[in-house]
């Protein structure tokens, strides 16, 4: 996830007002000019089209829902209008309150041995709500997860400890692996024996093959 200047979030207002775009007014405004407890709404890294240099596909994720879904607020960002990265590897620590299943179920995951070393962070709805401190989950919430720089065995075993959270907090947990060619896998798809992993990076998604992803864990 990005910060954004004010500079910058009042020109993507601008141009989206000004190319008539989809979303109301109001949610707009909510999601790209107003403050909240943590800041703004930061903005999240998307797959798109390959940019010019020094512009950025991002997304405004609205706290407001439309037709029953949050409204992603697809735009390019200037290099120039990002003031801070926000790793999902820092989330765990951050101070938030634990009010629900999925927050809760959080917690724990911030307690395992492999998050306090730095290869585990959280993405989605959970991330959005440690950061901005507005409600973006509910019960019902999945929760995120992504593993970094583990093998195999290192892989199964934070596997396990996850899959055993989320039981323990009715919460299902969608668990991505990242790999070092840049793109990422569900890790339940590794452990089923298929001969191809679909891949997917900022740029494109594509079928791996499974010895060409235990070679990149192993290295």
């Amino acid at each position: 996830m990005l910060s954004v200047s004010f500079e910058g979030r009042g020109r993507v207002f601008r141009e989206l007002m000004n190319r008539a775009s989809r979303f109301p007014v109001s949610v707009l405004s909510s999601t790209l000019l107003s403050r909240c407890s943590g800041g703004y709404v930061p903005a999240v890294v998307r797959r798109g089209e390959i940019q010019p240099a020094g512009l950025l596909n991002v997304g405004f994720v609205s706290l407001q829902r439309i037709d029953g879904s949050k409204a992603k607020i697809a735009c390019v960002l200037r290099e120039s209008e990002v003031t801070d990265l926000i790793s999902p590897y820092a989330l765990p620590f951050c101070e938030f309150d634990a009010r629900n299943r999925c927050l809760k179920a959080l917690k724990a995951v911030a307690s395992l041995p492999e998050t306090a070393g730095g290869f585990v962070g959280i993405a989605g709805s959970a991330a959005m709500e440690v950061v901005t401190g507005l409600p973006y989950t509910n019960d019902e919430s999945d929760l995120d997860v992504i593993i970094r720089d583990r093998d195999m065995k290192g892989i199964s075993e934070a596997y396990m400890n996850l899959m055993q959270i989320g039981q323990q907090y009715g919460v299902s947990i969608d668990i991505e692996v990242q790999l070092k060619n840049g793109y990422g896998i569900k890790a339940s798809e590794l452990f089923i024996g298929s001969y191809t992993l679909l891949g997917k990076s900022l740029f494109d998604v594509q079928l791996l093959e499974r010895t060409a992803v235990v070679n990149l864990l192993q290295n």
